[in-house]
């Protein structure tokens, strides 16, 4: 129950810093520097899994259970590719 916990917890965060660190108007790191306008930070949906795989590597070390970072894997991949085909309707339409 821990490790669900914790991995919902790591998919909340991943999604909210992803949203505010690629495309809120005052916190995009593109627009502190121009060194971050490249493609794991001005793209949401790589923003957001690189944040929820470091994430639960940190809580996989925190809790001492290797199944705390292989699930947080699993779910970031999976939120990625929700992302990226948002991401890829909304720039076919």
């Amino acid at each position: 129950m821990n490790i669900i916990i914790s991995i919902g917890c790591i998919a909340f965060t991943a999604l909210l810093a992803g949203k505010l660190l690629t495309e809120h108007p005052r916190y995009s790191l593109p627009l502190i520097h121009s060194w971050f306008d490249r493609k794991p930070f001005n793209c949401r949906p790589c923003a957001t899994f690189h944040i929820g795989w470091i994430l639960s590597f940190i809580c996989s070390l925190i809790y001492k259970l290797p199944a705390t970072f292989a699930g947080g894997l699993v779910v970031s991949f999976a939120i990625f590719l929700i992302l990226y085909t948002i991401e890829k309707n909304r720039i076919d339409e």
